[in-house]
């Protein structure tokens, strides 16, 4: 039986711990699990305070939806800073990437999973925010879509892996980063 599929544009976010494989080298696997655990329980009311949904830990990282339907703009902006106003408090550095689209739902024995060309697009996206050295960086769709065009600096342009086209990617905004 084929498991229904649904589309539905959405807010993708992927937050991803930086130097992980060379923690758990520095400070040892057990020391390091903890370390992300901790990480992880910090970041992921920041996410699900602001209408977000974690579809699932990826190794050091955590991806993470808003689904248009449901929620706007404001509780996307509101989640990003507050993830970028915890940053300092962190017990571990990370990045962010945020981008929008169209993602493609549907349930299996783990539960919803997502897929699609922009889910594949955000994953991609959070290396070309590495080779950047961006800690927060956003999809041209996700600047539009967030109502900050013209307001946030590019990091510049870039071919995404397994796609056609180049995108300018964006950081933040001052005030989207800022204090409340």
């Amino acid at each position: 039986m084929l498991n229904q599929v649904q589309s539905c544009e959405c807010w993708l976010l992927v937050a991803d711990v930086e130097g992980f494989t060379a923690l758990v080298s520095a400070a040892g696997n057990e020391s390091a699990v903890r370390q992300l655990q901790d990480w992880t329980g910090g970041a992921r009311p920041l996410i699900e305070e602001h209408r977000g949904r974690i579809n699932r830990y990826v190794g050091d990282a955590i991806f993470a939806y808003w689904r248009c339907d449901a929620t706007g703009p404001a509780d996307v902006l509101a989640a990003v800073r507050a993830l970028e106003n915890w940053r300092g408090r962190s017990p571990l550095p990370f990045r962010i990437v945020l981008h929008h689209g169209l993602a493609l739902f549907s349930k299996s024995e783990h539960g919803e999973e997502l897929g699609g060309r922009d889910v594949t697009m955000v994953f991609r996206m959070e290396k070309i925010a590495k080779g950047f050295g961006a800690r927060a960086m956003l999809s041209p769709a996700a600047v539009h879509t967030l109502g900050l065009d013209g307001r946030c600096p590019t990091y510049g342009r870039s071919a995404v892996d397994g796609m056609t086209n180049f995108y300018d990617f964006y950081s933040l905004a001052p005030e989207v980063a800022g204090p409340g």
